[in-house]
């Protein structure tokens, strides 16, 4: 994958499809996550943040939601050839 706002992209789709699948387990927390994603791709499109800032919220981001979730499903977003995937433990 090419380009720090491509990878953004990619684990901002990870980590929001795995809080649709576990909102139901801490609703606050998931929603919470939920905003941070968006207000920063929203960010992100209107030139607010720069691609490597993008990049690094969204890391930021996705650690948050394995750190506080790890109890339930961690959330992993692994590198794979040259794309990046996403997966979930259970």
């Amino acid at each position: 994958m090419e380009g720090a706002a491509a990878k953004a992209d990619a684990i901002a789709a990870c980590v929001t499809r795995s809080i649709t699948e576990r909102m139901e387990k801490d609703r606050a927390l998931y929603q919470m996550l939920s905003q941070v994603i968006q207000e920063a791709i929203d960010a992100h499109r209107n030139k607010r943040l720069s691609d490597a800032e993008y990049l690094a919220r969204m890391r930021q981001t996705l650690e948050e939601a394995h750190d506080k979730g790890a109890s339930s499903a961690p959330i992993q977003a692994t590198r794979l050839g040259p794309t990046t995937a996403c997966s979930t433990s259970t």
